[in-house]
């Protein structure tokens, strides 16, 4: 019945979606490689699948490939698929020994977010100093994590 549903993709979609940000690459691939490959589908489900993919090949190291996906998705009208392929890209950027084009790309983030970034930059970097920093200067602001 599922194969002649006509709900079919949006299913195969928000399957896909939810299992690669949900963590689960191993299933996410191949719904995500089908559902972009389909080709008819809306632009909007289609980028944000695009970024869910880009996610799980993050995860599974392979940096030079999760890029190539960001790379377009970087100035999309869509704020939230411009500032999650700025996030992940500079994840990539870093993951490549690239922190100078992780900064630029984190600075055209609004709010703390791109703070946040940076402090797990800076401890993965041993920059003691630039991580106390900014913890404070989130602090400052009442801006706490856990």
């Amino acid at each position: 019945r599922f194969e002649r549903s006509r709900w079919r993709t949006q299913a195969r979609y928000l399957a896909a979606r939810g299992a690669a940000l949900g963590d689960d690459c191993l299933r996410a691939t191949p719904r995500l490689e089908e559902y972009l490959a389909i080709g008819s589908e809306p632009v909007e489900r289609v980028r944000r699948a695009q970024l869910a993919k880009a996610s799980c090949l993050l995860r599974d190291n392979k940096s030079a490939a999760a890029d190539s996906i960001l790379r377009p998705l970087l100035d999309d009208t869509d704020p939230v698929v411009r500032q999650s392929a700025i996030l992940f890209s500079a994840r990539v950027a870093l993951a490549q020994g690239v922190p100078d084009r992780a900064q630029a790309l984190l600075a055209r983030i609004p709010g703390s977010a791109s703070a946040w970034e940076n402090l797990g930059a800076a401890m993965l970097a041993g920059d003691y100093a630039a991580a106390e920093e900014i913890l404070l200067g989130r602090a400052t602001v009442g801006d706490w994590r856990s």
